[in-house]
């Protein structure tokens, strides 16, 4: 059957929200009445003025943000922040708002102008308007669907939280368990010569040649992540570098000391760079000590919390010299045990990074088949 069509401005009344503005920004949890916006945002905080609350009665209603179009439906009092939105109310006895809140999400609509669009072009948009019992029908069935996503979206987040525990639990396990047979108590300075480069100034820095990094690089190459085109050297300035003091070599680590430190990156066999003295400590491998160890090390709670207890705050942050890193301390097993660690570890890393993408695809096909399920839903 196909239903009759209505304007938006039809069947919802606008009110403006001027007399529902905030006054203060001095939000708190233990205030009781939220602070609104249309946009993503949604709950800005909570107030505890008493006066030009949006009433009970009135509800539910939308807030529509008259710049960009963006709408939240509403059932309890609040009040807003910006006067730059509409306060949309269902003509009663023959809107459902619910239904005009789901109807409007399939509306496709350009905002690229920054104007109002109520009232001159939004209000004026054509919808399919069935009598308000199927209205209500159509709103039951959406939601009815929207709660099996929702069970499934609950339990994808679960899944989630264990993905992201796996290897944090692992590096638990190892670093920090009470009895290490075998195991031998000492510093990163017994297992490695740590030093930094040689100072390279600006003036020398080129536009092409061997990259020169710094700690931002060493952070996402840590990470696996791209990073913008490094600052360079010249090619006969690596050269001389190289003869005169050494460049990184295979199975060398590469630690960040500035910013937040301690991100570690292990030297691969075809790499070519030098880098930035003073915000990276080298540690040049010596025999006995597997690197990619080390750098499992370097990811535990183990080290953040030695690191920790020279700086205060959440993140860690100041400083990682060459001096505290020789006196950082770590229990070290046998060389063929630190393998076998390594591969448990990979393995470990391997299944975490698989979930997580799983439920990164996961969570945007809920949202696509939500979006599926409304056009279908308003479909003729």
């Amino acid at each position: 059957m196909k239903w009759p069509t209505k304007k938006l401005g039809e069947v919802l009344d606008y009110e403006q929200p001027t007399k529902y503005l905030v006054s203060s920004t001095g939000y708190k949890d233990e205030f009781s009445t939220p602070v609104l916006t249309a946009g993503k945002t949604f709950i800005l905080g909570n107030t505890n003025e008493k006066r030009g609350i949006f009433p009970e009665e009135k509800l539910p209603v939308i807030i529509f943000d008259d710049f960009t179009t963006a709408t939240k439906f509403v059932d309890f009092p609040f009040k807003v922040k910006s006067s730059a939105m509409k306060i949309l109310h269902a003509k009663k006895g023959i809107a459902d708002a619910k239904y005009l809140f789901y109807l409007i999400q399939t509306i496709k609509f350009s905002h690229k102008q920054h104007k109002r669009y109520w009232i001159s072009e939004y209000s004026q948009l054509e919808i399919p308007f069935p009598p308000i019992e199927e209205q209500k029908r159509i709103v039951k069935k959406i939601e009815n669907i929207f709660a099996k996503i929702d069970e499934a979206s609950r339990l994808r987040e679960e899944s989630s939280i264990d993905a992201a525990a796996l290897l944090p639990s692992a590096f638990q396990q190892i670093f920090s368990r009470a009895e290490k047979r075998g195991w031998v108590d000492k510093t990163l300075g017994d297992l490695f010569e740590i030093t930094s480069s040689k100072r390279v100034f600006k003036s020398e820095w080129t536009n092409n040649g061997v990259p020169f990094y710094r700690a931002r690089e060493i952070v996402s190459l840590s990470k696996g992540k791209p990073f913008k085109t490094p600052i360079f050297i010249s090619e006969r300035m690596y050269n001389k570098y190289k003869e005169k003091y050494g460049v990184p070599k295979n199975g060398d680590i590469l630690v960040t000391g500035v910013g937040t430190i301690g991100i570690s990156y292990v030297v691969k066999k075809n790499d070519k760079f030098y880098f930035k003295d003073g915000n990276i400590i080298w540690l040049k491998k010596k025999s006995g000590v597997d690197s990619r160890f080390i750098e499992y090390f370097f990811k535990s709670s183990t080290l953040k919390e030695q690191i920790k207890s020279n700086f205060s705050g959440a993140t860690v942050v100041g400083t990682f010299t060459i001096t505290t890193a020789k006196s950082t301390k770590i229990s070290v097993p046998p060389e063929a045990e630190q393998k076998k660690i390594v591969a448990y570890l990979d393995s470990v890393s391997q299944k975490s990074s698989n979930l997580e993408n799983i439920q990164r695809e996961t969570a945007t096909d809920f949202y696509a088949l939500r979006q599926s399920i409304l056009a279908s839903a308003f479909a003729q």
